[in-house]
């Protein structure tokens, strides 16, 4: 069932995807600083980017299947970002397609054993969980993924 859409509904709907794009750049961003000439980054920023990135290709789902919303969107969009040249549902599109990107590198580059289990932690008895750090080289595919969606920001 599709409800109306009113402004509060629409700016709601504003401020999550806003937050989606915001938190993978975010995040992206930290990727990349961290791993710069040599250098790790913790694994549990390469999950919340992951998350993020699922985050926003369900809320773009979820705006899509509703043609009501996503107009309104459209139009409030470009009043925010003071522009009506901008193909809002064009960019959406294609980050997308981007955040789907950063998902499937990060199937192939992040640590797991061969039944999919993820190997990124370990157990120490005198200190608990013990998160594994991950360079760029240990992440090929994904460091040109956050890239190319950083850039289309």
């Amino acid at each position: 069932m599709t409800f109306p859409v009113n402004n509060s509904v629409t700016a709601t709907w504003f401020n999550t995807l806003m937050n989606d794009l915001l938190s993978i750049q975010s995040y992206g961003q930290q990727i990349t600083t961290s791993t710069a000439g040599g250098g790790a980054v913790a694994s549990q920023t390469v999950l919340n980017l992951a998350t993020w990135c699922v985050s926003l290709r369900s809320d773009i789902a979820t705006v899509a299947a509703n043609t009501t919303l996503e107009t309104a969107l459209v139009t409030y969009f470009q009043q925010q970002l003071n522009t009506t040249s901008l193909q809002i549902t064009t960019e959406f599109g294609t980050l997308n397609t981007l955040a789907g990107n950063i998902l499937t590198a990060l199937g192939t580059d992040y640590p797991h054993d061969s039944n999919g289990f993820l190997a990124d932690r370990t157990f120490n008895l005198s200190t608990g969980l013990v998160w594994v750090s991950l360079t760029a080289a240990q992440l090929p595919n994904t460091m040109p993924a956050i890239a190319a969606f950083n850039a289309e920001l």
